[in-house]
């Protein structure tokens, strides 16, 4: 079996990364929204240890991840695992 990285994907089928800044929580979650609305398949991502209570304890996160999940879109996130956040990640 050979397994694909995210970016080995990209790269195989010619889609350009792009890096944005973006400021502002308003701007932050609009560009969020955008992206996510735009998956047709399966999400990966990654973040740190804060990453799982952020997506539970956000409403307007929690509403799009919520969104994904009802249009059979499949969500990957690699974080750390600590006591704090294992509650969320078990969620």
């Amino acid at each position: 079996m050979l397994a694909l990285t995210p970016t080995d994907y990209i790269n195989s089928h010619s889609i350009p990364e792009m890096t944005r800044v973006i400021n502002g929580s308003e701007n932050v979650m609009a560009a969020i929204s955008q992206f996510l609305s735009d998956t047709k398949n399966v999400i990966y991502s990654c973040g740190d240890y804060r990453g799982p209570s952020i997506a539970i304890e956000v409403q307007e996160y929690r509403k799009l991840i919520s969104n994904l999940r009802s249009r059979g879109i499949n969500l990957k996130y690699i974080t750390e695992i600590t006591s704090k956040n294992i509650h969320y990640c078990k969620e």
